[in-house]
């Protein structure tokens, strides 16, 4: 069977044996194909024109039309890709490879399970707009699909960046691009792995020393404390840089514990989080730094006063009863920034937010300086050309308001909305004329 290859990240792309397949002009059909590839199952012939052509005229004509063409691009003499009845259309999933599936099923069924060079690959494939140029192609509940099928394409992304950051194998430089990347994209995701630790597998644990420390864990961002080490006082090192013994450039150092947090505190390891993973390691383990002894090493009467005292709440703690349903919500911290909490008492009380009116009101502007403005304003407020609020704020009419903003923007000829200049004249603008010249023909208002 001849192989065929579909990619839905950037703008469509049909690949047959290694040579890419011409696509209808048509915006409808193009985005009718990535509907079906992309959703792999049968719709019904009604619910296809309703998604792209509810139109007053012959909607089941445009469709088959559009069927013809795309079997075109995707069938051959022995792989039949469109497969449709009198009722319903679908797409064979078993016939194609597809861009976007391949890599939602990776990660599905083999999460943690990549190769560094693997991931780049992957990052690179999701890097793009899913069915770029699509946009406005089919009706409201097509742009709804499109928008939900976008967020799952970033979701992937996403989870591919975080692979990449936290990649055991990623070189040094690697690392550091897909951190930065990772804290822009994701920053509380981010952020929560940083603080949450590294996860240790057991079997590596080996006995040590008194004044030894197990393989344990620390904290991102370079600083995952994975040594298992006899001290020697003789041979101790000097803290080097913040102490990470990953970082690039540095050297790992042997320390008893209770020197490694000393250090911190006198900042020669000049470094918070740092001591912060030190001070886990401790508790993890049942050291006591201040004493330099283990919980099991003290007096029965000591051991079982300290355990009570450490199991007495803290209320000065940081906790917030009343918002813990929100646990886990990216939008707690918007929340939380309209009280002012009392981390000591445990109480709340509303924030300047509340009180006083800290946001500057912005009047709806009446009159633009220029078309260039008025369009720029129509933008902002509807996300659309608006030919009538573009008139309103120039004060002239409609027809005066169209004239004015050419060369501005441009009239679609498949939806007859008016869309910016440099939207309309970028993508497939090849595309876009062969639609343009098909659509002339029978329209001389269009012809130049």
């Amino acid at each position: 069977m001849a192989e065929l290859e579909i990619s839905l990240m950037g703008e469509l792309r049909v690949v047959s044996e290694g040579e890419e397949m011409p696509l209808p002009a048509s915006r409808k059909a193009r985005a009718l194909l990535g509907f079906l590839v992309a959703t792999g199952r049968p719709h019904r012939r009604e619910r296809l024109c309703e998604l792209f052509w509810d139109l007053p005229d012959d909607p089941k004509a445009a469709l088959r039309w559009s069927l013809s063409k795309l079997r075109k691009v995707v069938d051959a003499p022995d792989r039949v890709c469109i497969v449709s009845d009198r009722e319903r259309v679908s797409f064979a999933q078993n016939r194609a490879r597809v861009d976007i599936h391949e890599i939602q099923a990776a990660l599905r069924d083999r999460e943690g399970h990549f190769g560094f060079d693997e991931l780049e690959e992957m990052a690179r494939s999701l890097d793009g707009v899913m069915l770029d140029g699509l946009d406005g192609a089919g009706g409201e509940g097509f742009s709804a699909w499109l928008t939900a099928e976008r967020e799952d394409a970033q979701a992937a992304w996403l989870t591919v960046v975080r692979l990449l950051a936290t990649h055991p194998e990623s070189p040094s430089l690697s690392a550091r691009k897909w951190k930065r990347i990772w804290q822009e994209t994701d920053p509380e995701a981010a952020e929560a792995h940083e603080e949450a630790g590294y996860e240790v597998d057991p079997g590596r644990v080996v006995e040590l020393g008194q004044e030894g420390f197990f393989p344990s864990p620390g904290v991102t961002d370079e600083k995952v404390y994975l040594a298992a080490v006899e001290v020697d006082p003789s041979e101790k090192g000097h803290a080097h840089g913040d102490g990470s013994i990953m970082e690039e450039g540095t050297r790992m150092v042997t320390l008893e514990l209770r020197e490694a947090i000393a250090r911190c505190r006198r900042g020669e390891i000049p470094d918070a989080k740092t001591e912060l993973g030190f001070l886990r390691l401790a508790d993890h383990l049942g050291y006591i730094p201040q004493l330099g002894v283990t919980k099991d090493q003290l007096p029965a009467e000591l051991a079982e006063q300290w355990a009570q005292e450490a199991a007495e709440p803290q209320l000065w703690q940081r906790r917030q009863p009343h918002l813990e349903f929100l646990a886990g919500d990216p939008k707690l911290g918007l929340l939380r920034a309209t009280e002012s909490f009392d981390e000591r008492e445990q109480t709340a009380a509303p924030a300047a937010l509340m009180l006083q009116d800290v946001i500057e009101y912005r009047p709806r502007p009446e009159r633009a300086e220029s078309v260039a403005d008025a369009i720029a304003i129509s933008l902002d407020e509807t996300r659309t050309v608006d030919l009538d609020r573009v008139a309103g704020l120039l004060g002239v009419d409609t027809a005066v308001a169209e004239s004015q903003m050419a060369g501005h923007v441009w009239r679609d000829p498949e939806s007859g909305q008016l869309v910016p200049a440099v939207t309309y004249l970028s993508g497939n603008v090849r595309a876009k004329l062969a639609v343009a010249t098909a659509m002339a023909a029978d329209r001389p208002e269009l012809r130049a």
